[in-house]
């Protein structure tokens, strides 16, 4: 019977200086982490965050896989996330993590009822999070439960803000709004007037575009 293999910190650092050519210790871990984040503010606070408020439990070996599941989720590594998550699991929870395995749950694997569970996780542990509200309007939205995935659309509106890209996602979530004024409520006008607020913002936004020719075409 073969035996797994039992891999130690230094083993891990010996892969992220081969790979990345950085040299993670005890000292600079933290900083590496929060160098991932750069132009990412909203993940980076939370990390901060999470750092310091775990800092007792947390140490080099963390570091190292968290790195290692940064990078792996960055190239859509499915098989290396999920080896990663599972040493994870033994340090507190964290957002960022649910809301990868939520992503893999959905984008890949297909799996909308282990996802929705991700992304509500997610949410408990970083309550602000526009893309997590998006992926849950989407999944609603699948699910035939149209009042939730409403809910959830306007909350990511909301909280559009703290996404990488706040513009894309304030007005897929807009539009998604406004599809659903037409197609549950029949609510033409209401749907009309939020596709004119998107054109307003982006002339060009091509969903919108499209929608209202058939909403003017058809209501």
């Amino acid at each position: 019977m073969s035996k797994s293999i039992k891999y130690t910190t230094k083993d891990y650092q010996k892969t992220i200086l081969e790979k990345y050519q950085i040299a993670i210790t005890e000292e600079n871990y933290k900083k590496c982490i929060l160098k991932e984040m750069d132009g990412k503010e909203s993940l980076k606070g939370y990390f901060n965050e999470y750092m310091e408020k775990n800092n007792a439990e947390l140490d080099l070996e963390w570091g190292c896989l968290m790195y290692l599941f940064i990078k792996s989720a960055e190239k859509k590594d499915v098989t290396s996330v999920e080896e990663f998550y599972k040493k994870l699991k033994s340090y507190p929870e964290n957002y960022f993590i649910e809301y990868t395995l939520g992503d893999i749950n959905l984008m890949y694997y297909g799996n909308i009822f282990e996802s929705k569970d991700r992304f509500k996780k997610a949410l408990e542990l970083k309550e602000d999070d526009s893309n997590c509200y998006y992926a849950l309007g989407f999944i609603y939205n699948l699910l035939g439960v149209f009042h939730k995935s409403l809910e959830c659309f306007n909350k990511a509106v909301y909280y559009s803000e703290n996404s990488e890209n706040p513009k894309e996602l304030k007005l897929k979530s807009l539009h998604n709004v406004a599809v659903y004024y037409i197609t549950v409520e029949n609510d033409y006008d209401r749907a009309e007037k939020i596709l004119n607020d998107i054109l307003e913002e982006d002339p060009n936004y091509d969903r919108a575009l499209a929608t209202l020719r058939a909403l003017k075409g058809d209501a």
